[in-house]
């Protein structure tokens, strides 16, 4: 592809944005309406509303970095501020990153009805849907590391540095896993090419430094500007990170090594979903050591023809800490992207070129692959098909969802009671995990954390917290322990709050809701304060 006529690239071109587009569109038309996560649908469906209502991330309110927001609030403005506006604005981004993920595989591929399966590959990793902003920034990261790596001059070396910048607008760690990544590749071809770059015929080290951390201040100029500009916006960031550094970002959970699964006593679709585990979490420990050794070891002139297989597998090398960290389907879904377009890339690499054997290969790939999402992807887990003839109508927030029927249920119970109680004007504290909460019932937050997923806070941000409550007459807790460690029920994360919610609210009763969904009601009886006390 790097060599072919202007047309024949303009079609090509074409041709990848026209795959990504239908099959992004069938996906959505597939699930698009299927189901509601309050929990962290919820976290970034509030962040949008409350960006469109004029407040900041991370100044105003709990949340990622600014730039998702920005997206789903303008795009809202076309597609609407709920549950099936921001469903499709984050849909926008996915069909922008697997467009950039098929012209990076391109390079690798014989023919271009080859980008339909390959955008089907990438597909089937895109999830959970409120996080497919991960995999189109990663996809897109592969795309510029390729067009480094096929030739490398001051004008990419720049345009990679502006798309790093830009992908710490959307998330720091993007930034970070971007950066380090694409920084080792052209740091290798410097090396490479210091026999050009002495003789001139190559850029220079200085000027190729100079060019890439141009393009990073260019691309992180929106969050430098907001920085300089927005009153306040510097103390949210910097606390921001330091909660980061202090409390961390993600629950651990052990790497999952194939002699860990349960293999006895298995049905054949037990044995395909283990085994499709176990495969994709053992393939970066192969096949990233594999792409250090082949980066090291080809020589430059071979760079472009390996570039889609290097720059997906030393991207992948980063993106996959991700994964080490909370080693689940769905985190290790939002870092593989990477490593899908290195396996694309494989058999161009290495000429590896026997159709028969590729596509027994491939399909095998598919198998694996459906086996271990089975439990997890949106459209092809096995809950999904077994219970799509149960799905029923919900209306959130004037949105008509489908959803099985007893999560419709579930959502009836909450909003009778909500709705029964708690008069429309009145604001909730909804805690410590459902912020969707806030936008089902058109609230605002009282506090800056919507999400209690951090272990203990310090005592200085739990007071600050109860004194954001001293006028809030309403709460609503779901007393469930998040990933099912009680470390992050909210009488462990925020015990001072805990207290607060004990001792100046009284429980109403809500015969309809489980019992460890709990409304509460500020006490104004001082007798039954001094009662409570006791």
């Amino acid at each position: 592809m790097t060599s072919a006529p202007a047309p024949r690239a303009r079609r090509e071109t074409l041709f990848a944005g026209l795959v990504a587009i239908v099959l992004t569109a069938g996906f959505f038309a597939l699930v698009g309406r299927v189901n509601f996560n309050a929990t962290e649908e919820g976290y970034l469906w509030y962040g949008a509303l409350r960006t469109a209502a004029g407040e900041v991330p991370l100044r105003d309110f709990q949340s990622y970095d600014p730039g998702r927001y920005y997206w789903c609030a303008i795009l809202g403005g076309v597609f609407g501020h709920g549950v099936l506006g921001l469903r499709l604005s984050v849909a926008c981004f996915q069909a922008l990153g697997m467009f950039f993920g098929l012209l990076a595989a391109r390079r690798a591929l014989k023919s271009s009805w080859s980008l339909i399966p390959t955008g089907l590959f990438y597909l089937a990793w895109m999830f959970p849907r409120h996080k497919l902003f991960e995999s189109a920034i990663a996809l897109t990261a592969v795309f510029f590391a390729v067009r480094l790596l096929e030739r490398p001059n001051a004008r990419r070396h720049f345009e990679a540095g502006a798309f790093v910048g830009l992908a710490g607008f959307f998330g720091r760690n993007h930034a970070a896993y971007c950066a380090a990544g694409i920084f080792c590749l052209w740091l290798v071809l410097a090396w490479r090419q210091r026999s050009a770059m002495r003789s001139g015929q190559a850029p220079g080290f200085a000027r190729r430094l100079a060019s890439y951390t141009g393009g990073i201040l260019a691309g992180y100029s929106p969050m430098l500007l907001m920085l300089v500009f927005v009153p306040g916006y510097a103390a949210g960031f910097w606390n921001s990170i330091l909660v980061l550094f202090k409390l961390g970002v993600n629950i651990p959970h052990p790497w999952p090594w194939p002699w860990t699964y349960r293999w006895s006593d298995l049905s054949a679709i037990g044995w395909l979903e283990n085994l499709g585990k176990a495969f994709w979490f053992t393939v970066p420990v192969v096949l990233f050591p594999a792409g250090i050794v082949t980066l090291v070891r080809t020589p430059v002139e071979r760079f472009s023809k390996r570039a889609v297989f290097l720059a997906g597998s030393i991207l992948g090398l980063f993106y996959i800490h991700h994964a080490s960290v909370r080693s689940d389907p769905s985190h290790f879904a939002q870092s593989i992207d990477p490593l899908l377009v290195a396996l694309v890339g494989l058999p161009a690499a290495f000429s590896w070129g026997r159709p028969r054997v590729l596509v027994a290969g491939w399909c095998l790939v598919a198998l694996l692959t459906v086996g271990s999402v089975s439990a997890t992807h949106q459209l092809l887990s096995r809950q999904r098909f077994n219970e799509r003839p149960q799905l029923v109508d919900h209306s959130i927030a004037g949105d008509t969802l489908r959803m099985h029927a007893g999560l419709a249920e579930y959502y009836t119970r909450i909003e009778k009671a909500i709705r029964t109680h708690v008069p429309d004007d009145a604001q909730v504290f909804f805690a410590p995990s459902r912020p969707g909460f806030y936008g089902i019932f058109d609230k605002v937050s009282p506090t800056w954390w919507i999400y209690f997923f951090v272990p203990e806070l310090d005592a200085e941000t739990q007071n600050k917290i109860v004194e954001d409550l001293a006028d809030i007459e309403w709460a609503f807790l779901v007393d469930v322990a998040i990933a099912g460690q009680e470390r992050f029920l909210l009488r462990n994360t925020s015990p001072s709050v805990w207290e607060h919610l004990r001792r100046d609210f009284q429980r109403v009763n809500t015969p309809g809701l489980p019992e460890n969904h709990i409304l509460l009601r500020r006490n104004h009886n001082p007798l039954r304060r001094k009662q409570d006390d006791r």
